[in-house]
């Protein structure tokens, strides 16, 4: 793929909020949220080709207390 990584791959996401880390874990990267466990954190692109983020069968951003809006910052490596 053009970013460098594939379906499958487990990815680091950082997140920030001003600048402080609030979550920091390697994630599996793939196709659906489906192809995570259940109650387990993913990487998937959506159905518009869009990078997300999800918990199978529950919120992600309800389970890691996060937001939205400026302040926040989302970093993925490889």
């Amino acid at each position: 793929m053009a970013a460098g990584f594939n379906f499958g791959d487990r990815l680091q996401l950082t997140v920030r909020h001003m600048g402080e880390v609030v979550f920091d874990q390697r994630l599996l990267f793939h196709k659906s949220f489906g192809f995570a466990e259940k109650d387990q954190p993913i990487i998937y692109n959506n159905e518009l080709m869009r990078v997300g983020l999800a918990v199978n069968q529950g919120s992600f951003v309800e389970q890691y207390d996060l937001g939205y809006g400026l302040e926040w910052q989302v970093e993925v490596t490889h």
